[in-house]
């Protein structure tokens, strides 16, 4: 105890304590940055998703034949129209691999659903490929691409964002 009172032990005790309270405030200060980081490419994926999901739905409303509902699924495979230059060569499905990464466990199964129906519309598409661009888009095509998209963006409202989680 007598060390301690002295001014090298005060010395050497001042300087543990102050370590140690720089590398945690350090410490906390990164893990808020990640955070931060985290949920800026968060937001700027989920807002690339709508934005690619409403444009399919936009151009597919439109449609007539199926040149142009390959044209409007496109987005798909990259984007028409990008918010975020850096993301408009990724896949629709890339984007919500990278959502998964970033979300709760708690909504990564809404995710999962999101991926499965991303790939039910690109087998749909795939299925349009072998067409003559000019053919006439079937009402039961439309549909079920319709049905496809809406229920996407039903899912992709349920990944809401919040910074408490």
């Amino acid at each position: 105890m007598e060390f301690l009172n002295s001014s090298l032990g005060m010395w050497l005790l001042s300087s543990v304590v102050l370590t140690g309270g720089a590398a945690v405030i350090q410490q906390v200060q990164h893990n808020f940055q990640i955070r931060e980081q985290n949920h800026r490419q968060l937001v700027n994926h989920v807002f690339e998703i709508n934005n690619r999901l409403d444009n399919m739905e936009f151009l597919l409303r439109r449609a007539t034949t199926v040149g142009e509902a390959k044209k409007a699924l496109e987005g798909l495979f990259k984007s028409i129209y990008p918010l975020t230059p850096e993301l408009q060569n990724r896949s629709l499905s890339s984007l919500y691999f990278t959502v998964y990464s970033l979300i709760p466990p708690s909504r990564q199964n809404r995710a999962d659903e999101a991926i499965e129906l991303v790939r039910q519309l690109a087998d749909s598409e795939y299925a349009l490929q072998s067409r003559a661009e000019t053919a006439p888009l079937t009402e039961p095509d439309r549909t079920q691409f319709e049905k496809l998209i809406r229920a996407c963006k039903a899912v992709q409202r349920d990944i809401s964002i919040t910074r408490s989680e």
